[in-house]
């Protein structure tokens, strides 16, 4: 399971345009690059803690889009 999460995380970092992005990009692609350090580091360490930091990073930048997702509504 660890290792598909590590290769969620790299699918979405390279999908960043970070020419183009901004700030936005660059912040997620470090906080993308953390959680991948994160997850290895679990992997190899059988760290909870470290799996739960990054659900925690995730599950952040995933509230982001939900909020900002056309989809609500009023965009």
């Amino acid at each position: 399971a660890i290792s598909r999460a590590t290769n969620i995380v790299i699918e979405l970092k390279t999908t960043l345009n970070l020419e183009n992005g901004g700030v936005v990009a660059s912040e997620l692609d470090r906080l993308y690059e953390f959680s991948i350090s994160e997850l290895l580091d679990a992997n190899s360490q059988k760290s909870i803690e470290k799996i739960r930091s990054v659900r925690a990073v995730i599950s952040q930048i995933n509230e982001a889009w939900t909020q900002i997702s056309p989809a609500r509504g009023d965009g």
